[in-house]
């Protein structure tokens, strides 16, 4: 049944024909395609450059700790004699315990100290901190820096001249106030002292009667987000971890000092 006709023509821009159900159904189809893969994009972006960071700030950490490390080798406390009772080399091949006597600037210290002769040592260790990610209890394998200034150095030295208790293993630990973090998420620290001899290095051990005359320190770092995938347990060897490893090796020349 049709109605009744029009007295008058419809013009023909009245009559134009309007998108068909299955015309918008394509359109939009093909609009969530394209949001879908500027997604994909956007969040492949964010990801790369999240992960390019977490690299750079590993690095930085990692260079900053290794400059503070050299420079204060380079003013080390090296008597000829006896150098073992101010210079030491502990732990594990690759946890190892650096332990010496360094001069650090009076301004470089806490206020009120009256000499510039410190102890000082690194160490690898395994702490909590936020490093993994923000409000995350996980902890994580770090390079830390014990300091034990100039005031308590000298105090340790005139009681027990011969045998000073410097590094006491409790304060060789995260918890001691005495100890900072230098560089996170690092997966090992080894530390090579040698005697020159020639072109040969030879091993120094803690039993010889001169000090080191070269120190090589190796240094495996991890970025942030690899080691939040393994919950801060870096020192396995995960192909994974592995892929991402920064590796630093140095050497240091070392200077005896007047006994």
């Amino acid at each position: 049944m049709t109605g009744p006709a029009l007295p008058y023509p419809i013009p023909a821009y009245f009559r134009k024909e309007a998108f068909t159900l299955v015309e918008l159904l394509v359109a939009l189809t093909l609009l969530s395609l394209l949001v879908v893969s500027l997604f994909s994009i956007v969040d492949g972006a964010s990801k790369l450059w999240t992960k390019g960071e977490s690299k750079i700030e590993a690095t930085r950490e990692s260079r900053a700790a290794l400059e503070k490390l050299v420079s204060e080798l380079r003013s080390a406390y090296l008597p000829t004699e006896n150098p073992h009772r101010f210079f030491r080399k502990e732990g594990e091949a690759d946890a190892a315990r650096l332990l010496f006597l360094t001069y650090l600037p009076v301004q470089s210290q806490k206020s009120g100290q009256r000499g510039s002769l410190c102890a000082v040592g690194y160490f690898l260790a395994k702490g909590r901190v936020s490093d993994i990610g923000a409000g995350s209890r996980e902890e994580s394998w770090h390079l830390y820096r014990y300091l034990l200034e100039s005031n308590d150095t000298y105090a340790k030295l005139k009681t027990n001249p011969t045998s000073p208790d410097l590094w006491p293993t409790a304060d060789l630990s995260p918890l001691s106030p005495r100890a900072e973090i230098l560089a996170r998420n690092v997966r090992a620290f080894r530390v090579h002292p040698y005697h020159v001899s020639g072109a040969s290095l030879i091993p120094w051990s803690s039993g010889s009667n001169s000090p080191p005359h070269l120190l090589e320190i190796e240094l495996e770092t991890l970025n942030t987000n690899t080691a939040r995938k393994f919950n801060g347990d870096i020192r396995q060897d995960s192909p994974a971890i592995l892929q991402n490893l920064e590796r630093w090796k140095i050497r240091i020349p070392l200077s005896p000092s007047a006994s």
